[in-house]
């Protein structure tokens, strides 16, 4: 009953934010936006995970993610007023791409630093034997188990530490944000060599470690990007989305995900049926099997923020909160078991921070989108775009940190020594009108 009342709260709020929020001409891919769809998947599939298991753990679970997407509506709303812009997008994007010639070296410097990460990566994760014989292409085909048990071997550092987290920013991050300025900056970013070889470095060292959304979150970052760039015709979008499918269900495959002797057809289905599972029911199922754990630890009062925090410097503790959650769900604590926003919040502080943090989130999450706005600048383009996409992980202070907050927040200090002026947007139209003189600016 008390889910139904908060449903309905929910639809008068989301009303009132949809009346209150900017025009998507004004705002493109705004951030509170991808906020309130990842806690209202989240709040959604809490609804039919209790319906389906009729506990008071998944009721509890349900109620929470209901009270978040309340909180966060009210923040959303309030964002919205306090930091509306009368600018159209469009102007941003065309002011963006007239990059400077700083800003075209830091781009290209960024991804030639961020592809060599990679590379060390791939060169250290194959200097294991151990690691290297579970990638061979043998035992991938041989034991359905191998790229999982790679996979937590490397993200654990059980047999030796790749520095994951530090990786991460450089092959999840930068390269997508990256990619997408380099898009903005030249129109033909096609037939460029040095965008194929980062594009493949990086699918490399992201196929590797088994890793099924970060391939998304790149293919998804470069296209929303060319779209709004270049433009993209109805068949490249449908290629791409078959393409991006076929990998994960590949992936999917590969990690053990699919019962053995499975027809194709039926595995098709079995893989679409996982990413709707995944976006939908997997985390308040996960997080209704840890229910006796963090029901009984919380509040914690801002230790379990910091426990998680800890394992971000170097040498920190690589068995945090999420792989002790793991292990209770009856996993290894090689695995971890994220707790959704909701969950974190109230484990952290209690019902106040439940009702107080999803907002002050949204209302920070539009202080970001006006910034990212409020200057002329490619990397500000791919950063908003990146953003965009992936802010429904933005489970915890950690996660936040941990899937762009912290390059965020330097790019954001940055970007002003690379793009110290504003070029109006009515010098960038006029500029367009000129024909191939427009081109001969965008070329990097």
């Amino acid at each position: 009953m008390i889910e139904f009342l908060l449903g309905m709260l929910a639809l008068v709020l989301g009303a009132l934010y949809a009346y209150v929020r900017p025009g998507w001409r004004t705002t493109g891919p705004y951030l509170p936006d991808s906020f309130i769809a990842g806690l209202a998947l989240f709040a959604v599939g809490s609804s039919i995970n209790a319906l389906q298991l009729r506990s008071d753990a998944a009721d509890d679970v349900a109620v929470m993610a209901w009270l978040a997407l309340c909180s966060s509506l009210i923040g959303a709303a309030a964002g919205a007023l306090w930091t509306r812009s009368r600018r159209e997008f469009s102007d941003f994007v065309e002011a963006s791409t007239a990059a400077l010639r700083a800003e075209r070296l830091f781009v290209r410097a960024g991804l030639a630093v961020s592809a060599l990460v990679c590379a060390w990566f791939i060169h250290a994760v194959f200097s294991s034997g151990s690691i290297a014989a579970l990638l061979s292409l043998g035992s991938l085909l041989d034991d359905s188990s191998s790229l999982l048990t790679a996979r937590k071997m490397i993200t654990a550092g059980t047999e030796e530490y790749f520095a994951p987290g530090y990786v991460k920013q450089f092959r999840d991050i930068l390269i997508p944000v990256f990619l997408s300025a380099f898009v903005a900056m030249n129109r033909r970013f096609y037939k460029s060599i040095q965008f194929w070889l980062v594009v493949i470095v990086a699918v490399v060292a992201m196929l590797m470690t088994g890793q099924r959304f970060i391939l998304v979150v790149l293919a998804g970052t470069v296209l929303v990007a060319s779209y709004y760039v270049v433009g993209l015709r109805l068949r490249a979008l449908v290629f791409a989305g078959l393409l991006m499918t076929a990998t994960y269900g590949g992936l999917t495959v590969l990690l053990g995900r699919l019962p053995e002797g499975t027809t194709p057809m039926n595995a098709a289905g079995a893989i679409i049926g996982n990413i709707v599972d995944r976006a939908v029911i997997t985390v308040p199922r996960q997080n209704t099997l840890t229910h006796p754990v963090w029901k009984q630890l919380g509040p914690t009062m801002g230790s379990s923020w910091l426990d998680e925090l800890s394992g971000i410097a170097p040498g920190g503790a690589r068995v945090r909160f999420s792989n002790v959650l793991h292990s209770r769900a009856g996993g290894s604590e090689e695995g971890n078991s994220p707790l959704a926003l909701p969950i974190d919040s109230w484990l952290a502080w209690g019902w106040g921070g439940l009702l107080i943090l999803p907002l002050l989130f949204s209302v920070a999450l539009s202080a970001i989108d006006r910034i990212l706005l409020s200057r002329d600048s490619a990397i500000f383009f791919g950063l908003k775009v990146y953003l965009a996409i992936v802010v429904p992980l933005f489970y915890s202070p950690y996660l936040f940190i941990l899937y762009g907050g912290a390059v965020a927040a330097v790019l954001i200090a940055v970007v002003p020594f690379v793009r110290p002026v504003r070029i109006a947007p009515h010098a960038v139209r006029a500029s367009t009108r000129s024909g191939p003189a427009r081109d001969s600016r965008l070329v990097t």
